[in-house]
């Protein structure tokens, strides 16, 4: 069992950072001028309140099911959360968002004073074709200055979200049916001091695939998985780990007194 689970989560790792660019489109302020704002050096300076449109990339060769735009930001006066958007519109009218609204790493919020550091915009087409063209704003809320590097918009060789929303749910059932059998099963054995061996087998499971969970939850979300990819992995990983370690230690109590309860009453 721990084989298979070792084998599981270095796939994942591998999935997850399978990130070579199979398509990267430069953008340089100074042969491509943004909408708004100013180019000072390599970067765009803007700042006020509201939104701000840096610049609109049609047709983006991206060649692949996914793709992020990469670049640098640094700030001054923030107010409240403002954030980095990324608008992918497509030819059937749809039109979606990528925003750095994240407490930290590559998607964090724009938030009072930054020295400058990278920041990511991913966004994963699922199979769907590729979008029409984007656009990248900076948005600010309550006003600020932001300076914005050079973009690079690339497409990410596989790096689709692991499954669907559907898909998701789906799997989450499947894992809440699974779970409320082996729970039932350690109630009324345990509870009965019966099947041993069952029930330490069932916690040692259920623990190893909590553990395995979290570390897949913390690939999928550093590597830019969606939501509906990193959360469930960290909810149930966090609820296995906690629920069947503790209950380990203390199962294997109550069965060793039970034993010795039953040797004395046969010693009587």
């Amino acid at each position: 069992m721990r084989t298979v689970l070792l084998s599981c989560l270095i796939a994942l790792a591998f999935a997850g950072s399978a990130t070579a660019a199979l398509a990267a489109e430069q953008v340089d302020w100074t042969a491509n001028p943004p909408t708004t704002g100013e180019v000072v050096g390599e970067e765009v300076y803007v700042t006020g309140t509201g939104t701000h449109r840096l610049i609109t990339i049609h047709e983006p060769e991206t060649e692949s099911d996914s793709y992020v735009v990469r670049g640098t930001v640094r700030h001054e006066g923030v107010g409240g959360a403002g954030y980095l958007e990324m608008w992918s519109y497509f030819a059937d009218g749809g039109a979606y968002f990528s925003r750095t609204l994240a407490e930290a790493g590559p998607m964090a919020a724009l938030v009072a004073d930054s020295d400058g550091r990278q920041f990511e915009l991913p966004f994963f087409l699922n199979g769907a074709p590729g979008p029409d063209r984007v656009e990248i704003n900076v948005v600010m809320p309550e006003g600020g200055q932001v300076w914005v590097g050079p973009l690079t918009l690339e497409g990410l060789g596989g790096q689709s979200a692991w499954w669907s929303e559907n898909q998701a749910a789906l799997i989450g059932g499947f894992i809440g049916v699974l779970a409320g059998l082996s729970g039932a099963a350690i109630g009324i054995f345990g509870g009965r001091r019966q099947q041993r061996k069952l029930v330490e087998s069932l916690l040692a499971v259920g623990l190893a695939i909590g553990i395995a969970a979290l570390i897949a939850g913390a690939v999928a979300f550093t590597t830019g998985q969606p939501r509906h990819v990193w959360y469930p992995l960290a909810l149930v990983g966090t609820i296995l780990t906690v629920v069947d370690g503790a209950l380990m230690p203390t199962m294997r109590r109550a069965y060793t007194a039970a034993e010795r309860h039953r040797m004395r009453a046969l010693d009587a």
